[in-house]
């Protein structure tokens, strides 16, 4: 009897201490980040960029790993709206058509408000 006692408390705390990927939590925001994609002082378009959420740190190159994508346009230009507050990875990766290289590049940025319309120049290279 004690002993599956001691097997069912075992089993709850491992349960407990499982972890799930934290998610954004959905919120209503006016949000936006604006940018262009340039690789040295040319503009790159059809890259496809990644956003990771609420994270100071670098999740890395696998665009699986991300919570979003989009894909520049022939400007080069791409717009993530309804952004939550915080710190977010912009990740970019694809090829250059002009110089002929597989290019890559990441930023971070931070959104402090609801309201805020951000624009930034994400930089690849080989």
């Amino acid at each position: 009897m004690r002993f599956s006692i001691f097997v069912f408390l075992l089993l709850i705390a491992i349960i407990s201490a499982c972890k799930k990927p934290t998610e954004p939590i959905p919120i209503e925001s006016n949000s936006s980040i604006c940018f262009t994609t340039m690789h040295h002082t040319w503009a790159v378009p059809d890259l496809r960029v990644y956003i990771y959420y609420d994270s100071h740190e670098f999740p890395g190159w696998d665009g699986d790993d991300y919570h979003d994508s989009t894909v520049c346009d022939h400007l080069a230009q791409a717009c993530f709206d309804h952004l939550p507050i915080g710190n977010h990875i912009l990740m970019a990766k694809g090829y250059d058509s002009l110089s002929h290289y597989y290019v890559l590049g990441a930023t971070q940025i931070t959104v402090q408000s609801l309201d805020e319309q951000l624009t930034d120049t994400l930089l690849v290279c080989e």
